[in-house]
């Protein structure tokens, strides 16, 4: 199954249901299908094959979800760039992926400008703005609307690479990391699983989409649901309140930077949170301040561990234990395999199995000695 299916099944099924709503403006599941086509038949216009890495630089937007599906039905890859970097980082992940095209959001054309002179890699502009479109730059809006008929596509199957995520780079340059399509199904079924999304649901999504938690924990799932998504640009505590109290939702994803600047928010005792079944927090340890903050005003608190390479969901903690227990991680996904292995390659339970018996050996022995003193001692007592 290729992982535009998640939109094309859904345009099927419900084509009239709002799939995305961004700054106002409302996509059904069918017009999302009908931008996902015209996004294939562009980009094929632009020699995108096979293997071909496309990078994009600019904040969540609809145009980047629709720009993967399409990649994923060429068997492309998406490379999302994390936008707070550096142009020297990203010259460099734009050099190691090979990047053949980056698409760059408007306000991000003064960072890439001098990528623009240099021609390399080919500038592409997710949409138009006030900014004056740079020399040599596609016009991808324009690109998109001569787009009608449908190219023939290659059998593209789960087994096909179609996400590349470099990760922080904390040991030296960021590494990147390949995901399959079906990585990004079974996460995506883990975590509808998880957070028992339904068509019926709506997700608030802020967290920015270049990492594969603000991207493949919720936005992605509850596509594959047939939710409604609402996507705001960026982080903003006032923007994402005000949300809260127009979009209604049912789900929504946060860190603990993101969870404390909500909960401190003058604001946050005022907002209506009744919508809400769920918070979902990850990335590092949460405080439990956080999370009780959140149930003192009725919203559970979930967990999330995983890492870039998991897709990220291994490991959570649901509705039905956020109050139960507090801070923990959780439990296996339900299709994720966890195994605990211990600094010398054993397994963590082995290791704790060998240090139960070595215990009980132990206390057999510090017995048998005892045993043994008694006899002694009864026996000088008999001799007196």
């Amino acid at each position: 199954m290729n992982l535009s299916r998640l939109v094309s099944y859904n345009a099927d099924v419900r084509p009239f249901h709002p799939a995305l709503k961004f700054l106002g403006e409302s996509m059904s599941y069918l017009e999302l299908w009908h931008c996902i086509e015209r996004a294939t038949a562009a980009l094929v216009r632009l020699g995108v094959a096979r293997g071909d890495r496309i990078a994009y630089l600019g904040y969540n937007h609809p145009q980047q979800l629709v720009l993967l599906f399409a990649l994923a039905r060429l068997g492309a890859l998406l490379v999302p760039l994390n936008w707070r970097l550096a142009l020297p980082e990203h010259r460099f992940i734009l050099g190691h992926s090979e990047a053949s095209f980056l698409f760059v959001d408007p306000a991000f054309f003064d960072h890439v400008e001098p990528l623009g002179r240099e021609g390399k890699p080919t500038l592409v502009a997710v949409s138009r703005g006030p900014q004056m479109p740079l020399i040599g730059c596609v016009d991808w809006t324009a690109l998109c609307e001569q787009a009608t008929t449908q190219p023939r596509l290659p059998e593209t199957g789960t087994d096909a690479p179609v996400l590349l995520v470099y990760t922080s780079g904390t040991t030296g340059t960021p590494k990147g990391t390949v995901l399959t399509q079906a990585n990004l199904v079974w996460n995506a079924i883990n975590s509808v699983q998880f957070h028992e999304l339904s068509s019926e649901d709506r997700v608030l999504a802020f967290l920015p989409m270049f990492h594969v938690g603000g991207l493949n924990i919720q936005v992605l799932p509850g596509l594959y649901a047939g939710a409604s998504v609402t996507l705001l640009p960026r982080f903003d505590v006032e923007q994402v309140l005000k949300a809260i109290g127009f979009a209604r939702p049912q789900f929504m994803l946060t860190v603990p930077t993101t969870l404390r600047l909500l909960v401190t928010h003058p604001k946050w005792q005022e907002t209506d949170l009744s919508s809400l079944k769920l918070i979902v927090t990850g990335s590092m340890n949460t405080p439990d301040s956080l999370i009780q903050a959140c149930h003192a005003r009725g919203v559970p608190v979930g967990q999330v561990y995983g890492c870039t390479e998991t897709a990220p969901l291994a490991i959570c903690r649901g509705r039905d234990d956020a109050l139960a227990h507090v801070g923990a991680a959780g439990k296996p996904a339900p299709h994720v395999d966890v195994r605990l292995v211990a600094r010398e390659g054993r397994d963590a339970a082995e290791r704790h199995r060998r240090a139960g018996r070595d215990q009980d050996l132990r206390v057999e022995r510090r017995q048998h000695r005892r045993d043994v003193a008694a006899q002694q001692h009864l026996a000088a007592v008999g001799q007196q």
